[in-house]
């Protein structure tokens, strides 16, 4: 086949790039996890994708160290397994009690984080095209799996967040006349005094 004479230099530059967005998908989360320590829960966010990712990324190390050559896959999965355990240490730390309602059930993006699901996807797009050029079906074809799963993802972010915005649109036009929330308690007290006051006088007058 035509694809399998490829220049060894193409082989690299896929290596590489498929690392760099790697650790670019491992660190992605992060906004999630300042938002969990600061709040000091875990929300309506999932520990699942987190687990899956430490036991892909020790899968891949276990295949990278059986077969030779295989560099790129040790370096980034062994980074990929430390910053793995690091997120599910945080979530094991401040985890709520209660499971929570799925994005699907709630048809809210909130909880799914856009550029996760937006990185997984070039990721899988750049191990893919290595395995291809490097000839390796273990690496090429899992990753096809990978690109059509953060696909179905990102389209899922784009229909249930413009619904999102829908709903936003209807619940600010519900909302009734504008309540001063600064107002301070001996203000809410005086103004009803006020009113009590005008009240009297009134019925003083008919």
């Amino acid at each position: 086949m035509a694809w399998l004479s490829v220049d060894h230099s193409w082989v690299i530059t896929f290596g590489i790039l498929g690392n760099v967005i790697s650790f670019m998908v491992f660190l992605s989360p992060l906004p999630t996890f300042f938002r969990i320590l600061q709040k000091k829960s875990t929300e309506e966010f999932k520990s699942e994708p987190y687990i899956i990712a430490l036991f892909s990324a020790m899968l891949w190390l276990y295949y990278a160290f059986i077969k030779t050559n295989e560099l790129p896959l040790i370096i980034i999965n062994s980074i990929g397994c430390v910053i793995e355990i690091f997120y599910i240490t945080i979530f094991l730390i401040f985890a709520a009690r209660k499971a929570r309602k799925r994005v699907i059930q709630t048809k809210s993006v909130e909880f799914m984080p856009f550029n996760l699901s937006l990185f997984l996807t070039l990721s899988g797009i750049s191990w893919h095209f290595y395995g291809l050029l490097s000839n390796d079906l273990y690496v090429m074809l899992p990753n096809i799996l990978g690109v059509s799963f953060g696909f179905a993802q990102l389209l899922l972010y784009i229909i249930y967040r413009g619904k999102e915005e829908v709903h936003k649109d209807r619940r600010v036009d519900k909302v009734g006349p504008e309540v001063d929330t600064d107002m301070t308690v001996e203000e809410c007290i005086s103004d009803k005094k006020q009113e009590n006051y005008s009240s009297e006088r009134v019925e003083q007058m008919v």
